[in-house]
């Protein structure tokens, strides 16, 4: 049957295209990851940003930590935001 098929995805890191506004807080950037924010708050400390889930950081930041977590970072300006 086809459960080799399955258990090949399975192991494969699902990459995601990450919108990042100029500021986005810890815990929506966890979100659009689909991460846990604890391991994005892990990620910070390994660079020396210290940042709860409520505070913002910004584009720079997080295109650091979504490259991190193996996504693609696709920034995002104010404008594509009212346009969108």
């Amino acid at each position: 049957e086809n459960k080799d098929k399955l258990d090949e995805t399975a192991n494969k890191p699902i990459v995601r295209e990450v919108k990042i506004p100029e500021f986005i807080t810890v815990q929506e950037l966890a979100n659009r990851m689909a991460s846990r924010v604890a391991e994005v708050i892990k990620v910070l400390i390994k660079n020396e940003i210290t940042a709860t889930a409520n505070q913002s950081i910004d584009s720079d930041t997080a295109e650091l930590v979504v490259l991190e977590f193996g996504h693609k970072p696709k920034r995002i300006s104010a404008a594509d935001i009212e346009l969108g």
